[in-house]
């Protein structure tokens, strides 16, 4: 019994962490301030051929977008010199219905985890609510995981980390962009997408812990509760 509470709470804590951790991210890659404030520093207004003011405009859409607030990016801007109806060419707008619903896949797993990880907090308080044990036994495991994570960026480089993402999230080549034609690329280059997951990474590490610690604090509580009932 001791070591089925102690895996229970483990589990528990893992997908609290990850909760925090999808959280933290979903905070960073949907908050078009973010993205207008790194878009500043990358001075991507020329290339893309667009005012920051309307640029600030096609990132609010965007963030909206893929929270699933709007359903089309479709804006009256001026790109280039030259009025348009949308800033966004077929392709991309075919690789931003790819990039939404790996969104909504995201949405859906925190919400599996949600559940999942309240059922095994239930689940470990019942069966003795060991927190320190469980803290122990889940933080080492989510260390080792970050550690490999770090190591394999580090070793591989980002750009390479950025690329096989891709390969692995994407079963098509449209997010395979051309500066020459396709205004996202020069609107996001793979520089603004380096600051994106630096800040992401900051966020998530965050939210986890802040996840995890109030998990524990859960398991606890309802572990004494369950011993004081006896």
């Amino acid at each position: 019994m001791k070591r089925l509470t102690v895996l229970l709470g483990a589990l528990a804590l893992i997908g609290a962490f990850f909760i925090g951790a999808l959280t933290g991210l979903e905070r960073v890659f949907l908050d078009p301030a973010r993205y207008i404030a790194l878009q500043d520093q990358l001075n991507v207004y020329e290339d893309a051929g667009v005012s920051r003011e309307e640029q600030a405009l096609i990132d609010q859409d965007l963030a909206g977008y893929l929270r699933g607030d709007i359903d089309s990016l479709e804006r009256r801007v001026t790109l280039l010199g030259e009025p348009v109806d949308c800033a966004f060419n077929a392709r991309e707008l075919e690789h931003m219905k790819d990039v939404r619903r790996l969104f909504e896949i995201g949405f859906a797993v925190r919400r599996a985890l949600i559940a999942l990880t309240a059922l095994l907090l239930i689940a470990a308080a019942l069966t003795g609510g060991r927190a320190g044990l469980s803290a122990a036994v889940s933080a080492g495991l989510i260390a080792l995981m970050a550690a490999s994570g770090a190591l394999t960026i580090k070793l591989v480089g980002f750009s390479r980390v950025f690329i096989a993402f891709h390969h692995l999230a994407f079963s098509n080549d449209l997010w395979l962009l051309d500066p020459a034609t396709d205004a996202m690329i020069r609107m996001l280059p793979e520089e603004f997408f380096a600051g994106m997951a630096l800040q992401g990474t900051v966020s998530a590490a965050l939210f986890a812990l802040l996840f995890f610690a109030l998990a524990a604090a859960a398991l606890a509580v309802l572990g004494k509760i369950r011993r004081a009932r006896r």
